[in-house]
This record gives structure tokens, C-alpha cells and sequence, in this order.
């Protein structure tokens, strides 16, 4: 196995921050674990900024969870072309949280990177400048900075993502701010894997997405710590999100995920750190959620009382609402490059946006995914 880093000047162990810190080790073996999910058009570019890094992961490991589109055969490819690539295939599909465990267990690297099908690594000497940081024991994890493509992301995207008010840098972009106890929501961090197994892993019970949250949670309790490292930079390979409905689907799923997070930490996953501002995207669905409430409060009461101020009731908290929207989509015109036409739109489309994700807050999904035992390709 191919060595990523040096044992520490100290002698002190990587694999164990709580033992003998005496205890020399010879190398540290890191393997790459990339989910895939009808990846089809993303998750070549993704394996290729792996494979290209210098010196190699001893293993990438992919792990097709039941993909419907043609990311089969196309792995399969990848598979017999790149040795150290290793597949496992999902006859259903499993849910990400499940497929993350299932790669945990059966990576043979010490650090384990979990890098998303749409999410490439920039500078081949990435792993070797992120293994780096374990040397200190009580890292767990170490995380970088994302860099969005705007050019090559089509106006809906980029109406949604200034909607959606994520943080993660544009084309060009300065690296974000202190990021200490953030994760970049799980799509390029490294992980010391058998205390992320320790830990429990990924939680199961959230099927959709929200399992990066859940876990940066239980990572602020623990003693460990999770580095930020604005100099790992990696691209998120956006340009193929869909039209309106798809867009409009995924706030529906981004609500049912946030019900399971705020359910399964207590409602702690709203702040960054203990004693921590709220996080802003949280502040930003509340909005998005009590101009409806009010909206059908004044409806209520307008029903019952036919009075005509009530009305008022139900068209201020909307316009409210488009107006901060608006404000939104001028402020980050240049950033995102919006024309005339999306900061037209961006108000109404909000409004869709925020019915949306109100929906799935409110309302269980109907039809629990089905679970099946993986399979293990040739």
C-alpha cells in the first residue's frame, strides 16, 4: 500500500489519538469513497481528479446505489480501465447515509475521503496536502473549500442557488471564512474512518440527505476536532440540475430532510458551534415557511371576520417576501450572473421555491425506500 504521509516527528499514532502517542506507524493508507446515484454525466470527472493524484489512494472505491440512468455500464468501464478502482454495486436503492456506511466498512485505507459523483478535486497533490493534517491526533476530519462553475450553470440554477442562500464560492471567489465546524455538506471531506465508525457512521434513518448535518453535530460533542483548510479546493460540477419541477422537487426533499435532522439532534444542528449564530440557510427557509403561515392566517381570519383589513393579512407577508428575494438576486447579480430576465423571475420562482419546501417540511413521504443487500461487481 502506497504511502500518503509521513509518520509524525513525535512517533505518535494516526489510526488511535486516544492511545500510546508513542506508538510509531509506518504510513498512512488513505482510500477514496465515491457514491453514485444516477451519475451518469458528473462521476467520470470526479474519478479522474482522483486518479490523477500523485502519490495514488491505495483504493477507489465506488459504490453504484441501484442507479437507474446508464452509470452501471459506465462504471463498469471505469472499473476495468483504472486498476486501483474498486465497484460495488446496489441491486435497489439504499439511500446515501447507508451507501457512506457501506463504503466505511469496506475501505481498507486508514483516512477515508468521501468525494460526491459531482465534485472534483483541484491539484493533484490534494490527498498528500489533506492526509497532512491528521498528524495531529485529535483530527477527525478535514474538509475544503468548494468552487461553483457559474459559467457552466443554466439561469434556473443560478436563480436557485442565490435562492437556496448557500455559501460556497463562485468562479473566482475568495475561499470562504473560519469553517473550523463546518462540513461543505459532505461532498469532499476526509475522514479518519475508524472513528467516524466508532461514532456510529452516517445515520440511516435519514433516507434523502441531511445525514452531513446530523453528523457535524455529533462531531461538535465529541472531542475530536474538524479542520477547515480554505487551500483544498474542489469543484462542484453543476450545469445539469433539470428544469423547474425537478428544482422544485428537490426543496420539497430539502424540507423532509430538515423535519429528520431537526428531529434526530434535538433541533442542536441549527447552530454552526455550541453558543454559535443560527445557521443563515436554516433563517432563510424560516422566512421562506412564515410568509406562508401568515398569508393563510390572514386568510383564515378574513373568512371568519369578512373584514376587508384582513386581506392586508394575507398580501403583505407575499410581497414582503418577493421583495427580499429580489433584493437578494441584485446583490449577487454579478456574482451569480443573473440578467434582467431571472431578477424578474427570481421573487415568483422564490415563492414556488418556498411552498415547496414548506410541503415536504409539513408532509412524510409516503413510500420508505426498500432495502436490498449489495452485490459486488466483477
Amino acid at each position: 500500500m502506497s504511502s500518503l504521509l509521513s509518520p509524525p516527528a513525535d512517533g505518535s499514532s494516526l489510526a488511535n489519538p486516544g492511545g500510546d502517542q508513542r506508538r510509531a506507524v509506518a504510513s498512512t493508507t488513505l482510500s477514496v469513497l465515491v457514491p453514485v446515484y444516477n451519475g451518469e454525466r458528473s462521476v467520470r470527472g470526479a474519478v479522474a481528479s482522483v486518479a490523477s493524484q500523485l502519490p495514488a489512494p491505495v483504493e477507489i472505491l465506488i459504490i453504484d446505489d441501484g442507479s437507474t440512468d446508464g452509470s452501471g455500464s459506465l462504471l463498469t468501464e471505469i472499473a476495468r480501465s483504472i486498476p486501483s478502482v474498486r465497484l460495488l454495486q446496489n441491486e435497489s436503492n439504499t439511500g446515501l447515509a447507508s451507501t457512506l456506511n457501506q463504503g466505511l466498512r469496506a475501505a481498507k485505507g486508514e483516512l477515508v475521503l468521501v468525494l460526491h459523483q459531482d465534485c472534483a478535486l483541484l491539484g493533484d497533490d490534494w490527498l498528500v496536502r489533506g492526509a497532512s493534517h491528521f498528524r495531529d491526533p485529535s483530527v477527525i476530519t478535514a474538509v475544503g473549500s468548494p468552487l461553483h462553475l457559474v459559467e457552466r450553470m443554466d439561469p434556473l440554477e443560478r436563480e436557485f442557488w442565490v435562492l437556496r442562500n448557500h455559501t460556497a464560492d463562485p468562479s473566482g471567489g475568495e475561499p470562504a471564512g473560519d469553517r473550523l465546524t463546518l462540513f461543505s455538506e459532505n461532498k469532499c471531506d476526509l475522514f479518519r474512518r475508524e472513528l467516524l465508525l466508532e461514532l456510529g457512521g452516517f445515520d440511516t434513518r435519514l433516507e434523502e440527505g441531511g445525514e452531513d448535518q446530523v453528523l457535524a453535530w455529533k462531531l461538535r460533542q465529541s472531542r475530536y476536532r474538524v479542520v477547515h483548510d480554505p487551500s483544498l479546493r474542489f469543484t462542484i460540477l453543476l450545469g445539469a440540475a433539470g428544469g423547474l419541477r425537478t428544482h422544485l422537487k428537490k426543496d420539497a426533499s430539502y424540507g423532509r430532510q430538515m423535519r429528520q435532522v431537526l428531529s434526530a439532534t434535538r433541533f442542536g444542528a441549527l447552530r454552526h458551534a455550541p453558543g454559535s449564530s443560527v445557521d443563515p440557510r436554516f433563517v432563510n427557509r424560516v422566512s421562506g415557511v412564515l410568509w406562508i403561515l401568515f398569508a393563510l392566517a390572514g386568510l383564515g381570519l378574513f373568512l371568519v371576520t369578512r373584514a376587508p383589513l384582513a386581506l392586508l393579512v394575507v398580501g403583505v407577508p407575499p410581497l414582503a417576501r418577493w421583495v427580499q428575494l429580489t433584493l437578494r438576486g441584485v446583490r449577487a447579480r454579478q456574482t451569480y450572473q443573473l440578467g434582467g430576465r431571472e431578477l424578474a423571475t427570481i421573487g415568483g420562482v422564490g415563492w414556488l421555491a418556498d411552498l415547496s419546501y414548506a410541503l415536504g417540511f409539513l408532509v412524510p413521504k409516503r413510500h420508505p425506500r426498500r432495502r436490498e443487500s449489495p452485490r459486488a461487481a466483477a
